[in-house]
């Protein structure tokens, strides 16, 4: 039974509802299962509750949102994650940071490719958004738009563009459509050797263990 309370939140949480169910969509025909046959097929549900759940028609479960938070291509971890920042309110990039080890092993790369000067200028914040737009780009093809926003910003701020440049360069993420950089439907992906990058944080949780 509803408490007075819940019943005068109802007309936000439908809009919480709409809004998941937009994000869910979006993420999952992103993923590598996006197809409706090939998804259903992965998570075990009949596409016509994930259809009713992507129009915000679905009061979710925790355990159905997570199989499809999990289908969508996310981890244990960065779904634990992001529930987190959820309910503390803490802010994820201004928590999220790489181990010296790590960091000092991704200058060493860049370094090697493209140069000391380069290296020196790369700071630690330069460093962790670089490794989150490659975990964010990784098995999905991410329109530079939705890169910016998952960052929070209203605009391409110096930083960000330095950020994805230096992913560019070093090869850790690849336009799809390279041969027009500005193409209304360009998007980006992470590579074999970004993919490479987001191991060395797996490692370090390993290494702790």
């Amino acid at each position: 039974m509803e408490s007075r309370y819940e019943k005068s939140l109802e007309k936000d949480i439908k809009k919480l509802q709409k809004r998941l169910g937009e994000l869910l969509k979006q993420e999952r025909e992103k993923s590598i299962h996006g197809e409706i046959k090939s998804y259903t097929a992965l998570v075990d549900i009949d596409k016509s509750t994930i259809y009713a759940g992507e129009r915000g028609e679905s009061n979710f479960t925790v355990s159905r949102l997570y199989t499809l938070l999990r289908g969508n291509g996310q981890t244990h971890e960065e779904i634990i994650q992001a529930f987190t920042f959820l309910i503390t309110g803490l802010h994820k990039y201004s928590e999220f940071s790489l181990s010296p080890e790590t960091e000092q092993q991704l200058r060493l790369q860049v370094k090697t490719k493209l140069g000391t000067e380069v290296a020196k200028s790369l700071k630690s914040d330069h460093i962790n958004r670089i490794y989150l737009m490659l975990a964010y780009c990784d098995d999905k093809k991410i329109r530079k738009t939705d890169l910016k926003k998952f960052f929070d910003l209203d605009s391409y701020t110096k930083h960000f563009n330095f950020c994805l440049k230096i992913a560019d360069d070093m090869g850790w993420i690849n336009m799809t459509n390279p041969e027009k950089p500005n193409a209304k439907d360009q998007s980006y992906y992470t590579t074999k050797a970004g993919k490479e990058i987001l191991r060395l944080k797996q490692e370090e949780g390993s290494e702790t263990t």
